[in-house]
């Protein structure tokens, strides 16, 4: 690019006159281009942080990532250009750093994202495997207790029937009950009654092993929803994880802290070039013709009152304002 091209694109940028530029004065020309350098510099960062964000972070296809980074930036520019336009003043400076520093925030744990990815995604596998690990355990003792108590039941009906079962053999075999070797009405009856007892057992071991199976299905829907949770929501665990390394590692505090300036001092560029740089020539020559302006028109007003007021042309408005200030002249007499 040319050199009075990138003028064109700093006038452009900065909302001055080309032709009024191309004619003022070297530092003049040198001040406009500075401005529009200001400017670039954090729309450009602004569409490398947004692009990032939103193709290693949201994890959005790459045209989707760079049209976020395009708006980025044109919001940005679009601050930046306002802030050129307009005039130094004390509370304009006051918001502008305010949002110098939530922007210079954003931007610095975007690029620690950015930096970190892999430590980041590594540490979120073991926060929700332990996570997991934990809600299963919880599952699995609040199901053991129901389990054991299942299983004792179990138990107990195994043993009733085993405990018939001998009773039925030993009246049959005559070592036991009446004493009488055979199979008669009493052995039968007793056979019975332990077939009973072994269909309450199976009844009672069906419903240990239901619940085994509800156990394993609810640590396995935990398990899932713990997944669901980390791959959902991921943008706030993922900053509640950055947080946390944040906290526990001083070198990655260092990173946040020295992108967190760097961002700062980027973001307050065309208000610094503003406030630090002097008047330029050009500029004054502006507020010169503002001032001219303005007292050409209060002149033009003050004229047209008095040479094109219409109805002063009036006969009937000629005669009433002589017969008006007749009056006023005789008052005047009197007093």
């Amino acid at each position: 690019m040319t050199k009075h091209n990138f003028l064109r694109l700093a006038c452009l940028l900065t909302g001055d006159d080309y032709k009024l530029v191309t004619q003022d004065t070297p530092e003049s020309r040198k001040k406009i281009i500075l401005l529009a350098e200001a400017m670039l510099l954090p729309t450009t960062l602004w569409f490398i942080c947004g692009w990032l964000f939103s193709s290693m972070i949201l994890g959005l296809p790459l045209g989707i990532a760079l049209l976020i980074g395009l708006i980025a930036a044109y919001i940005v520019l679009k601050v930046e250009r306002v802030i050129a336009l307009s005039h130094r003043s004390k509370s304009f400076l006051i918001m502008r750093a305010i949002l110098a520093i939530c922007l210079a925030l954003f931007g610095s744990i975007t690029m620690d994202e950015v930096i970190f990815h892999e430590d980041i995604e590594r540490r979120m596998v073991e926060l929700q495997r332990h996570e997991a690990e934990q809600s299963m355990q919880r599952v699995r003792v609040d199901s053991e207790i129901e389990l054991a108590s299942l299983a004792s039941l179990r138990d107990k009906r195994y043993d009733d029937w085993q405990r018939a079962l001998k009773a039925a053999n030993d009246e049959a075999d005559g070592s036991g009950g009446s004493g009488k070797k055979g199979v008669d009405a009493i052995t039968r009856q007793k056979m019975l009654a332990a077939d009973r007892l072994e269909e309450v057992y199976h009844e009672a071991q069906n419903q240990v092993d239901q619940h085994k199976a509800e156990m394993q299905a609810r640590m396995d829907r935990t398990q899932a929803e713990i997944i669901n949770q980390a791959t959902s929501g991921g943008l706030l665990y993922r900053f509640n994880v950055l947080l946390d390394m944040i906290k526990e590692n001083p070198p990655m505090l260092l990173v946040m802290i020295v992108f967190s300036v760097f961002m700062f001092i980027i973001e307050l560029l065309v208000v610094m070039v503003k406030m630090q740089k002097k008047q330029s020539h050009y500029e004054m020559k502006l507020e010169t013709m503002d001032l001219i302006g303005k007292e050409r028109m209060r002149k033009t007003m003050e004229r047209d009152q008095q040479v094109y007021n219409p109805s002063s042309r009036l006969p009937q408005v000629r005669d009433a304002m002589k017969g008006l200030h007749q009056i006023e002249r005789g008052f005047h007499l009197f007093n």
